[in-house]
């Protein structure tokens, strides 16, 4: 019971980190946007931390155990980014089909 309390402190604390990593390196000039993406990025580390371990132990060699803590830390510091470029990708998919806009008005 004691390990599965500290557990949840310490998935907390990686995602907290993780956000804080994402806020102190994001180029994000507007302070809202900032402040939505670093509450994004927290929830998302604390939800996805479990899901992240997972991935990164398959990416380790067995010996190492990757705990849910440094999940919810590569989670929540790649949330934004990978959000960002599923957005990305959705938008080119939708405007695939729209004529370019042209630079040159002459």
């Amino acid at each position: 019971m004691a390990r599965l309390f500290i557990l949840h402190h310490l998935i907390t604390i990686g995602s907290l980190c993780g956000s804080l990593f994402y806020g102190v390196t994001s180029a994000e000039p507007s302070k809202i946007r900032k402040v939505a993406f670093l509450i994004i990025s927290f929830v998302t580390g604390v939800i996805a931390s479990d899901f992240m371990a997972e991935i990164l132990s398959e990416f380790t060699p067995q010996s190492i155990n990757v705990e849910q803590p440094l999940g919810a830390l590569v989670a929540s510091a790649s949330a934004i980014r990978l959000l960002s470029l599923l957005r990305k990708m959705v938008e080119r998919f939708l405007n695939k089909g729209e004529p370019q806009k042209s630079t040159n008005d002459n």
